[in-house]
């Protein structure tokens, strides 16, 4: 066994399970039922217990501030930026390459 893996099954064993769902932290990507206003949508996300979203890319670009305005007033923080996969996809078949 590896020393990593020791250490993280030590980790594991010394944690109970409600521990470890208690820091466990959860984000969502936009989906289509949520409100269409940022803040709207930031406090959406909070109250279905989410603490992080996984927003699309444009949205940020375009609203930028009104996003920070949003982590500051809800605490629910953006982890990560999306992009169109289907742009993606149209750029990948001009280029002959297949995305599986």
């Amino acid at each position: 066994m590896s020393i990593n893996h020791q250490i993280l099954v030590s980790s594991l064993e010394s944690n109970t399970d409600k521990e470890r769902m208690e820091s466990m932290k959860l984000a969502t990507q936009n989906q289509s039922f949520f409100p269409e206003g940022i803040i709207e949508k930031f406090h959406y996300i909070k109250k279905l217990g989410f603490d992080a979203f996984e927003i699309d890319g444009k949205l940020l670009v375009d609203h930028k501030e009104e996003i920070k305005n949003a982590i500051d007033e809800t605490g629910v923080v953006v982890n990560a930026a999306c992009g169109d996969m289907t742009a993606g996809l149209v750029i990948s078949q001009k280029r002959n390459v297949k995305m599986v």
